[in-house]
């Protein structure tokens, strides 16, 4: 977690975006005693930079997902006064709001939050600006134009969201591979507002009359981008920490939008998302990725 030649700080920050949550432990570490009053005895305190570092993650990954479990014995700080934590004196309390803390985490993976990183806000522009009026034309009555064709005989459809397995390659280079090597034509889907640009598989519309769609997020390249402005990145090539941040970003983009789904109830019907390897073939294991 702390790397050589590289200051604490600055590793709590870099390393806070590849987390979900955080849990910090305050135990009476320190004792303190007021100054200036003589007979004032010396106070149980939990460490300083225990009490910075809680401050420091709430900010980045929120406060609803950074838990502080702190000894009884100690004087909560004063910032901290109204807020509840977890306190503890034994292990049975230490089990207790542990279990109280894994019900919270479950309750906060089923939503999205504006975080430090930009994936849920990017996750919720792709689906006002792409998804939601591509489903709203495949609602009515759809009609796909390509290469000066009409296609308005359409059975079945389906939108499948791509993501390339590793986040250190050039996503819109293989975005591009891609549709590419599955035979995917541009063309359009019209509709009463707007019209919206799509790759779709043609041979099986024209054989099937089944409309898949296909689409590999670009938008995502600006949490990437941010992942390396905030480690600071001055090299060529991949830091472990920077892939797990980068990792991170796409899991809660796939979660976002999942979420958003669920209030769609096209959406519902027609989404699928999949992730693919560097040749373009899909991977079957994706469930914790995707859960």
């Amino acid at each position: 977690f702390f790397e050589l030649n590289e200051g604490t700080y600055k590793s709590l920050v870099k390393n806070s975006i590849g987390f979900d949550f955080a849990i910090f432990v305050g135990g009476k570490d320190d004792l303190t005693k007021r100054t200036g009053i003589t007979r004032a005895k010396a106070k149980n305190k939990v460490r300083d930079n225990v009490y910075f570092e809680f401050g420091l993650y709430a900010g980045i990954l929120s406060p609803e997902r950074t838990f502080f479990l702190m000894d009884r014995s100690c004087n909560i700080a004063s910032d901290l006064l109204g807020t509840t934590i977890s306190p503890y004196s034994s292990e049975e309390d230490v089990r207790k709001e542990c279990k109280k803390i894994i019900r919270k985490m479950k309750i906060e993976e089923t939503v999205s939050r504006i975080q430090l990183m930009p994936s849920t806000s990017l996750a919720y522009g792709y689906y006002r600006n792409f998804l939601k009026p591509l489903v709203e034309n495949l609602s009515e009555n759809p009609v796909f134009k390509a290469d000066g064709k009409i296609f308005s005989s359409i059975s079945k459809i389906r939108i499948e969201v791509v993501l390339p397995q590793n986040v250190s390659t050039d996503w819109s280079t293989w975005a591009s591979y891609f549709y590419s090597t599955q035979k995917l034509i541009p063309g359009i889907i019209d509709g009463r507002l707007r019209t919206v640009g799509v790759r779709v598989e043609i041979n099986k519309l024209e054989s099937e009359g089944e409309l898949c769609i296909f689409d590999v997020p670009q938008t995502l390249l600006s949490s990437f981008d941010a992942v390396d402005m905030a480690i600071e990145k001055n090299y060529i090539g991949q830091l472990e920490s920077a892939v797990r941040a980068k990792q991170h970003e796409v899991t809660n983009f796939v979660r976002t939008l999942r979420a958003l789904a669920k209030e769609n109830i096209y959406l519902q019907e027609y989404l699928e998302i999949k992730e693919y390897d560097l040749n373009c073939t899909p991977v079957v294991d994706t469930e914790l990725l995707f859960s």
